[in-house]
């Protein structure tokens, strides 16, 4: 075998496994190929540092998943965030796991009333899941709670972001954090309201 073909042939190997892990997607120009999320652990801890940086690394949080039997992804966030904030951020007190819906409706948004009742000296929520990214800011913007209980949540894919998740983050109600390999780097974006023109143009 020549040294043409082998080099053919191992692009053709490398571009399978990329094509394995993504998908071209929606939204996406033709051709385009999106990769997995960048390494799960970098993820969570992008969520927490999100919402670490707005609670200035103090107080009482809740982490909120999806349902138990959602993926085993989620399973992974919700464990490594659990190990990396007390480490790195030692004033910060895990108030709880709060589970939410299913990751794709709405009945996430059924569990924050009871949970902000529960804990008046709450400052923070992590969204593990989509669906609660969605709807459980603008609870926050509706109780006039924004500066006063925090959230990072997520949206995928991202950027751009779902214009729901965007009036979240224009209401300083949500920072989010996307995969950040649609702008060619590896590790996540975080977008707040002081950035979101950058990835919205509005």
């Amino acid at each position: 075998m020549n040294k043409t073909i082998a080099l053919m042939l191992a692009l053709a190997v490398v571009a399978a496994g990329v094509l394995a892990a993504g998908s071209s997607g929606a939204g996406r120009s033709p051709g385009s190929v999106r990769v997995s999320q960048p390494n799960p652990a970098l993820f969570a801890h992008a969520l927490a540092d999100a919402l670490a940086s707005q609670m200035k690394g103090r107080g009482q949080y809740i982490i909120v998943p999806c349902r138990p039997n959602e993926t085993e992804l989620v399973h992974i966030w919700l464990k490594e965030t659990k190990a990396y904030i007390p480490q790195r951020y030692p004033r910060m007190q895990l108030a709880g796991v709060v589970w939410g819906g299913t990751g794709n409706d709405a009945a996430g948004t059924l569990v924050l009333g009871p949970t902000l009742k529960a804990h008046p000296n709450l400052r923070g929520l992590i969204f593990l899941c989509q669906s609660e990214s969605f709807t459980g800011p603008p609870q926050l913007v509706k109780a006039h709670l924004v500066g006063k209980v925090f959230t990072a949540g997520q949206d995928q894919p991202c950027p751009p972001l779902d214009s729901a998740v965007a009036w979240n983050v224009r209401h300083g109600a949500e920072d989010v954090i996307c995969d950040g390999r649609p702008s060619g780097t590896i590790a996540p974006i975080t977008i707040t309201k002081a950035n979101l023109s950058k990835y919205t143009g509005k």
